[in-house]
């Protein structure tokens, strides 16, 4: 029986109701970082500090210098093609209709097709132009390097993305094909990879990307996934470096991606890749972690997990210096790595299928390393509740 004073007729039917519910939940392209991160990590570590890009930081105070500035930019580095911008902005704006399908309704009802227009074409333009001269060390008036280390920082926030595909059309059409070439050496270059270590652009850009931060998370987890067999080891036994250098296991550099992640049982070498801890580092990779945590898959917690095993490594400044100089380098001193380490992974959840068996080896490598498991069981839980 219906309450007095509701009308039944105003009530949706179930299934309509389920069914606007479920739109209204649909995961878009373009998501902020999830809340849970926000309120552990604080928002610093998600929002920029310089540059605007899309539309959910736009008009922010905080990024009004270098909007302001990316008039000019675009400008002279349109004049310099010697193509059109007319050409630059019809791209754009024939792309504008399915660039904003990529972010939530509730966004999309903030702007109109002309505004997402120019916001897309200022946007893109300038992230052609910082990728062009950073992959080609060229001159970045009217920019100071304070300020282009800052824009490249915050191109990587998980809240400042817009679509690849505008990216994708702009830089090969102002570079002629070259674009796509150009992009892998400007990530390898964010993440510290020498020159050797670019790789092979088709494979980067093999499965249609949504945004950079994706294709910079691609880049660093390398194109080879470290090893995935699923074990049943107890993944709260991973020892420091300091423990395993104590037990005859050597670390050493290897690479630069997560790929090259690996150990050697037949010669004791665990095989890492380097890590520059420089004031973006802590910034850059909580919003790859932010990324992976949208997708809604454990598969693909490649780089949390990556993190979480690290801070085991890095548990106090003796494992540090083990590793700093060769795995380990920037300006950070030891014990800020051991407590910037616990800070970002506090709350992460990996996925220690990944590295199952590379445990599985390094538990049974070397005799009277298997009694000791215990006693890292328990120094390891005391230090890490997972």
């Amino acid at each position: 029986m219906a309450t007095e004073g509701c009308s039944e007729e105003a009530q949706p039917p179930p299934l309509q109701w389920l069914e606007e519910g479920m739109r209204s939940n649909q995961r878009c392209v373009m998501q902020k970082a999830p809340l849970y991160l926000r309120r552990e990590f604080k928002e610093d570590s998600y929002k920029p500090n310089a540059v605007s890009i899309g539309p959910f930081f736009y008009g922010l105070e905080i990024v009004q210098d270098i909007e302001k500035s990316k008039f000019e930019i675009v400008y002279k580095f349109i004049e310099e093609s010697q193509i059109p911008i007319s050409d630059f902005y019809t791209r754009v704006e024939n792309l504008c209709t399915q660039a904003k399908l990529f972010y939530p309704e509730n966004t999309r009802q903030l702007y109109t097709d002309k505004q997402f227009t120019q916001m897309f074409f200022l946007d893109t333009c300038f992230l052609v132009w910082v990728i062009h001269i950073l992959s080609h060390e060229e001159s970045i008036y009217p920019l100071s390097t304070m300020y282009l280390h800052m824009c490249v920082r915050d191109i990587f926030l998980m809240d400042n993305q817009i679509p690849f595909i505008l990216v994708d059309e702009l830089i090969n059409l102002r570079f002629r094909g070259e674009g796509r070439e150009m992009i892998n050496k400007f990530l390898a270059m964010v993440i510290g990879a020498s020159s050797s270590y670019v790789g092979h652009t088709d494979q980067l850009f093999d499965q249609s990307p949504r945004h950079l931060l994706e294709l910079l998370r691609k880049k660093y987890i390398g194109i080879s996934d470290f090893e995935e067999e699923i074990l049943n080891n107890d993944p709260h036994l991973f020892p420091s470096a300091k423990g395993l250098h104590n037990r005859g296991i050597k670390i050493e550099r290897r690479g630069f991606f997560i790929s090259h992640f690996g150990f050697d049982s037949d010669n004791g070498i665990l095989y890492m890749p380097p890590l520059c801890i420089d004031r973006f580092f802590k910034t850059t990779f909580l919003n790859m972690v932010a990324y992976e945590a949208s997708l809604g898959d454990p598969g693909e917690l490649k780089v949390t997990t990556y993190l979480c095993l690290f801070k085991i490594f890095v548990m106090n400044s003796e494992s540090v210096d083990v590793l700093q100089g060769s795995v380990i380098y920037g300006g950070e001193v030891n014990e800020t790595i051991v407590e910037m380490f616990q800070d970002m992974c506090t709350n992460l959840h990996p996925n220690f299928q990944l590295y199952g068996r590379l445990l599985n080896k390094l538990y049974g490598f070397r005799t009277g390393f298997a009694p000791s498991i215990r006693f890292w069981t328990q120094k390891v839980r005391q230090i890490v509740p997972w």
